[in-house]
């Protein structure tokens, strides 16, 4: 994708910009499906294909990235209809705990709770969303060693009992006042657990 991304470079200058936000869509889906994802963001967000830049950054897990501090700049900086939508303020979320920005992260995630657990769950798409809000709590709570985050776990394993995005190594699982790290995310990981 190198040798892509020269040309792509290198014709900017004879190019109007509807043409370069064209070309640039175009990287952004090749880009994507070829599994560079983070070039397909780059571009996508340049492009100010919004649409399409959170459709590439939902395609996979959520994890610690290199590149966390630009991502988080690319999600502060989408439009103010954006930024108020359950999955960029989870994202944005997920990237304050990558720079260790616990408080902040927190306060989105309680406000999300706030707004949003009350609401009847028979959207998936919302209760994936929230399931992963107290994943994250959790992981902020073991990472703070405070005690609230037991309780978190529990209610995203009830919300999302298929599994997590946001836990990729060691989804780990609450039975009681205890955390257990499952060695894979797959689905029906949780059902396979064995107590020991």
């Amino acid at each position: 994708h190198i040798v892509y991304k020269n040309f792509l470079n290198s014709m900017k200058p004879y190019l109007s910009c509807e043409k370069i936000k064209e070309v640039y869509e175009s990287a952004g889906v090749y880009y994507r499906d070829n599994g560079f994802r983070m070039d397909a963001l780059r571009v996508f967000y340049k492009a100010g294909n919004f649409t399409e830049f959170l459709l590439a950054l939902s395609l996979d897990i959520i994890n610690p990235t290199s590149n966390s501090n630009e991502l988080l700049g690319m999600l502060t900086g989408l439009p103010s209809d954006y930024l108020s939508r359950i999955n960029v303020q989870v994202w944005t979320a997920c990237m304050l705990v990558n720079d260790l920005r616990f408080d902040d992260a927190k306060r989105i995630l309680l406000k999300l709770i706030e707004e949003h657990d009350k609401e009847q769950l028979d959207n998936d798409t919302l209760r994936r969303y929230l399931g992963e809000v107290y994943m994250v709590l959790g992981d902020i709570s073991i990472l703070q060693s405070t005690t609230d985050g037991i309780s978190y776990i529990r209610r995203a394993v009830e919300l999302i009992p298929e599994g997590s995005k946001i836990k990729y190594r060691n989804f780990f699982i609450a039975k009681q006042n205890d955390v257990f790290f499952l060695p894979e995310h797959s689905p029906g990981s949780l059902e396979r657990t064995v107590e020991y």
